[in-house]
């Protein structure tokens, strides 16, 4: 087959012209869009700190603190509280009050006789005795009731009102116990006695006293 040579360059041109156009068209092609990197959010602006609160807090109001509590055994302007009162800075002596019925009181009376102030709190120990000084029977039985702490100055006093009955109990006879001349006392927290008369005449229902704690004053009715 002969082919004309002018045919032959013009398809020469357009294959050439072709691969040209095909190469041009791979070139400007779009290329993929790099995705943009994830940016994390910026932190949140700090804020600025709370002022600390100046005053209490609570639901109801400002809080009144509690008032300030003076240590044990110290007074006004931390001077140490007066002591006990000792048996040896007492003395006791017996008030009969008026009968009724049967039924008898008295006020047992101690007084600081020393030069310094003391305390005493309770009730005060009682064995009745004779002229002999054996013991008489003598049962004591506390009234309940307050027991203030009393601040006993020189001078000062405290009392406990007794009371007992001169109806014969049961196995007793007439007179219902041997009638005692004296009293033994024993202040609160002590084991020494005090000594005094006892004006009282018997005590029945085999010495049964009834005494009330020790108040202020000689008349603890």
């Amino acid at each position: 087959m002969e082919v004309h040579p002018r045919a032959a360059v013009t398809a020469a041109i357009a294959a050439v012209t072709i691969a040209a156009t095909a190469a041009a068209a791979a070139g400007c092609g779009t290329s993929p869009k790099a995705s943009p990197m994830a940016t994390a959010p910026p932190p949140p602006a700090a804020s600025p700190p709370s002022a600390a609160p100046t005053g209490p807090v609570s639901n109801h109001g400002p809080t009144v603190p509690p008032p300030a509590t003076a240590a044990a055994g110290s007074g006004p302007g931390g001077s140490a509280s007066p002591g006990r009162c000792h048996t040896s800075m007492l003395s006791a002596h017996i008030v009969v009050g008026q009968p009724g019925a049967g039924q008898h009181y008295a006020d047992l009376v101690l007084t600081n006789t020393s030069g310094t102030t003391c305390r005493i709190y309770g009730y005060p120990g009682m064995q009745l005795v004779s002229t002999g000084g054996g013991n008489v029977p003598t049962t004591v039985d506390r009234t309940p009731g307050t027991e203030p702490l009393v601040t006993l100055a020189a001078g000062q006093q405290v009392s406990s009102l007794l009371h007992w009955t001169i109806v014969p109990g049961t196995g007793e006879g007439s007179p219902c116990e041997p009638t005692a001349s004296g009293l033994i006392v024993t202040p609160p927290d002590e084991t020494s006695p005090l000594h005094t008369s006892w004006p009282g005449g018997p005590v029945c229902q085999h010495g049964q006293v009834f005494v009330t704690a020790l108040r202020p004053g000689a008349n603890a009715t």
